[in-house]
């Protein structure tokens, strides 16, 4: 069936169920029947904080890893082999949630797995020699999200069984040729490409799924889950893989004074870097790329890693510049730390103009376009020094760091140049207040139905037959207006 024959099947996910909890087990739940008109609310464990957290330490070894060995195609894969590895499970809690004893267990193994790869990033060969724990754990892994996490739910939700099918062949796959490379030591780097080809050709296909309206091969994901995650991971990413490596003691080295300067001007970008995201983020969340629609939301999702690679790139590079800065003085120039920073930097700002593109504009149009012609302006920028033949490594730090906070004033100052503007903003804020509940009770509804279920007659509102347009209630003559949508299928 298409999206169209359903009708309005988004659904406002409240919260977790309560139910089953502790130390019982019991089958997974999933989110999307839970509903309660006009509210919703987004719950994030303790067990998915530190997996967050897992990940940007993961992160802060494969930049060690990479200002040694100068190899950017594994620190390539292996960032987006821990990357999807986190996005199952994400994915999964987006969808299926319960609290009770099974659950505990797999998250325990989860967490048990990306300790094990953090520790094999260690071992010989960087990893890949022949029973390479890094990749065992990581096949393990993948087995673990197609097995605990996709088929699970598909036999125990019949809603679900053709997403889950489809999810654990893939997980599968990738699990079989990690374990097999992990166990003979050969072809590593091809089947890390392979598992990588593996992953983003699934999220294609869903995509692809979604946009043309397939829902039974999806199941509703809570966006509000997803869209924290991804927030909470940019920070911690920000903070553990970007700060902490450029924490560099100036006393130990010749140019102390250089070095300190620089550390001041390392510090000073992750403040830019985080302004920049605060305001490529909309302040309205009537006007985030996930509601704006559904193709919107399907490309603002899979931009997220390429912001969250930049920023790592960061992270890596410019502690090479400060330790050759340090050692010899403002004429050092090394050449792989002063592509890795331009090269970082250029992809987190083109990310984020197209991002910020996605987006619907709060009140002007005109000031919206001009910030992401700045920001891609700015991103191009980035490139300058590596078109220079003599560029110093101090010089280049100073200059990225310039441009992106070039970006930031430029974003912030702008707004002020508009007239009316907070008279504007005000009242986008009250339209959208006045409208969202009838129209996400009419949503809900449809919904409800569609799923067998009922709601409170005082709660019940107007059937509607497009799943993108709210139509008003009885005895309202106003036109439809597109429905909000902060969760449903996506193709994610």
């Amino acid at each position: 069936p298409r999206l169209h024959d359903e009708g309005a099947v988004f659904a406002l996910v409240s919260a977790r169920p309560s139910e089953p909890s502790g130390r019982r087990s019991s089958a997974p739940g999933a989110l999307f029947p839970y509903l309660e008109s006009g509210r919703e609310s987004v719950v994030v464990n303790t067990q998915e904080h530190f997996f967050t957290v897992l990940l940007a330490v993961c992160v802060f070894k494969l930049n060690l890893d990479v200002r040694s060995t100068h190899d950017v195609e594994q620190y390539f894969l292996r960032f987006f082999c821990f990357y999807y590895i986190l996005l199952g499970g994400i994915r999964y809690a987006g969808r299926f949630s319960r609290d009770d004893g099974s659950h505990k267990l797999i998250w325990s193994l989860y967490e048990f797995g990306l300790l094990l790869m953090l520790e094999g990033l260690g071992g010989p060969q960087g990893g890949e020699a022949q029973w390479s724990l890094y990749l065992l754990a990581a096949g393990g892994l993948f087995g673990l999200i197609a097995v605990g996490f996709s088929i699970r739910a598909a036999f125990w939700i019949p809603r679900a069984r053709k997403f889950g099918g489809a999810s654990a062949l893939i997980h599968l796959a990738c699990s079989w040729l990690l374990l097999a490379a992990g166990m003979t030591g050969q072809g590593v780097r091809e089947t890390e490409w392979a598992v990588l080809l593996l992953c983003v050709a699934g999220d294609i296909s869903k995509s692809i799924a979604a946009v043309n309206g397939y829902v039974d091969w999806d199941v509703p994901i809570c966006i509000e889950y997803v869209l924290s995650r991804f927030n909470g991971l940019v920070m911690e990413v920000l903070g553990v893989a970007v700060i902490v490596p450029n924490a560099i003691y100036p006393g130990s080295y010749q140019y102390s004074r250089l070095v300190f300067a620089g550390d001041v001007v390392a510090a000073l970008l992750a403040i830019v870097l985080k302004l920049g995201f605060f305001d490529v983020e909309p302040v309205d969340a009537e006007c985030h790329a996930v509601r704006r629609s559904q193709f919107a939301a399907v490309l603002f999702l899979h931009l997220n890693p390429f912001t969250l690679f930049g920023m790592c790139g960061s992270g890596a590079g410019i502690p090479l510049l400060l330790d050759a800065t340090g050692r010899l003085g403002d004429a050092a120039e090394t050449r792989f730390a002063q592509q890795v920073v331009c090269t970082a930097s250029f992809v987190t700002w083109a990310s984020l103009t197209a991002t910020k593109l996605l987006h619907k504009p709060i009140s002007s149009p005109v000031i919206h376009r001009a910030k992401t012609i700045i920001q891609g302006a700015g991103a191009a920028a980035c490139l300058v020094p590596l078109a220079v033949p003599v560029f110093p490594d101090f010089i280049t730090l100073v200059y990225i760091v310039m441009i992106n906070a070039l970006i930031v004033v430029a974003q912030l100052v702008l707004p002020t140049a508009q007239p009316g503007r907070w008279g504007s903003m005000s009242r986008l804020r009250r339209t959208h207040s006045a409208e969202t509940t009838r129209d996400d009770i009419s949503a809900v509804s449809e919904f409800a139905a569609g799923a067998g279920m009922s709601l409170p007659a005082e709660e019940q509102g107007t059937r509607v037959s497009d799943p993108w347009t709210a139509r008003s209630a009885p005895g309202d003559d106003r036109p439809p207006r597109k429905r909000r949508h902060s969760s449903g299928f996506i193709g994610f």
